[in-house]
């Protein structure tokens, strides 16, 4: 097997109109479970570096800057492409693939030591696996567009916990009373699907994703919290006076990009200015009081943004790296008796339109959402919701346990 050189013109045998989306999905029945051969990585040099079997095999970039790590590969059934956009990550947890032909896609991701994977095709569960690191998907149409997601969770070590948990949570850990936290890990891998194993197929395939990436200015992530509920539990004594009735409005909305949030982190990746921005803020906590039967506002306070932190963890004109970590406490709360709401990340984007999600976890309070637009994409990509498991979670004497945030079809 050999890879070749794509030059960056197209041929005039081939047109972007060539690759049509086709919106079929199927359940994972239909797809047989099967292993790739291949292996993909990158050297300590920083060069790509593919095996079939045992076999090295040389790697040339395509020819195109919208386009790093993309390749024609020659196999020993005809041409694919692989899409390698995620491999230009400088951490190797990030560097998923996907090599394309019009018979099968061969996907691969590294090795997190996760006991359950699931591989996801346009939102439907295609396999659930047990350790394996590739897969492969061979239900699939010549000339369609496919979104793969692969999606994991790896318990953390005692060093990783230490960031995060309170003494007392590492307390119940060691006791058995709490489960050791795992944090999510989720692969996004669009695949553009040759319509043959012919050279100008392949090379037309690359094309549709080259001028997919061209139109992208700029990619958001967002990342929110927020009550569903018009109100929620005040906890006597620890976030209330001593004698009363008490509540807090809430923000009384299902999923949403938009409305109120208790917590809001935003990721904005400028892709021709090479810039990365950051956004945040923090709904207002309203503490209500029944006063004669009647439920009125008490007391209106917002807790400081400065729990809400990112960094900037690499930026170029085709990828970009942000960790996020938020830590809010209720400003009406005793925060002796009270735990803040938790969540972190890190995210690397691609203008390709790949991403990854690592080290993904939360407090299973209240519910949180993230989602991903590129500027010229007409919809938002939820990557995961997840529901409010409880108020109690954020009590001091805390028995929930830790949530990875891993991608899911559904939300819950």
């Amino acid at each position: 097997m050999t890879i070749l050189f794509i030059s960056s013109s197209l041929p005039a045998s081939a047109s972007v109109t060539d690759i049509e989306p086709v919106a079929n999905q199927i359940s994972s029945t239909d797809t047989q479970h099967e292993e790739s051969d291949f292996a993909i990585k990158k050297d300590r040099h920083g060069n790509v570096e593919i095996r079939d079997g045992e076999n090295l095999v040389d790697v040339q970039e395509i020819a195109s800057a919208a386009l790093p790590d993309f390749f024609k590969v020659e196999t020993e059934d005809g041409t694919a492409l692989l899409n390698g956009s995620l491999l230009e990550s400088k951490n190797p947890e990030d560097r998923a693939a996907a090599l394309v032909s019009p018979t099968k896609v061969d996907l691969l991701w590294p090795d997190m030591g996760a006991a359950r994977t699931y591989i996801y095709r346009d939102e439907v569960l295609l396999a659930t696996l047990n350790g394996e690191t590739s897969f492969v998907d061979t239900s699939i149409n010549p000339g369609s567009k496919y979104e793969y997601t692969v999606t994991a969770e790896t318990p953390l070590s005692r060093d990783e916990m230490n960031e995060f948990v309170t003494s007392d949570e590492a307390e119940r850990i060691d006791a058995g009373e709490m489960e050791v936290p795992s944090a999510g890990t989720t692969w996004g891998i669009p695949a553009t699907v040759p319509k043959d194993s012919t050279d100008v197929a392949v090379v037309a395939a690359a094309q549709v994703a080259a001028k997919a990436a061209a139109a992208r200015t700029s990619t958001e992530f967002r990342y929110k919290t927020f009550i569903a509920g018009a109100t929620a539990p005040a906890p006597q004594g620890a976030c209330t006076p001593p004698i009363g009735s008490y509540r807090f409005k809430g923000d009384n909305r299902s999923w949403s990009t938009g409305g109120s949030n208790r917590t809001y982190a935003r990721v904005t990746m400028d892709w021709s200015n090479k810039t990365m921005t950051f956004g945040k803020s923090v709904g207002s906590t309203t503490r209500q009081k029944k006063v004669s039967g009647v439920w009125k506002n008490e007391s209106t306070k917002t807790a400081s943004a400065s729990g809400i932190t990112f960094k900037n963890q690499g930026m170029s004109s085709t990828s970009g790296t942000a960790y996020i970590n938020v830590v809010v406490t209720n400003p009406l709360c005793n925060t002796a008796a009270t735990l803040p709401i938790f969540g972190r990340m890190t995210v690397n984007i691609t203008k390709s339109g790949s991403f990854s999600l690592r080290n993904a976890i939360r407090r299973p309070v209240p519910h949180h959402e993230t989602y991903i637009k590129a500027n010229n994409q007409s919809s938002w990509k939820t990557i995961f919701g997840r529901t409010n498991k409880g108020f109690g979670c954020l009590t001091r004497v805390n028995v929930c346990n830790y949530e990875s945030l891993n991608f899911d079809n559904g939300r819950y």
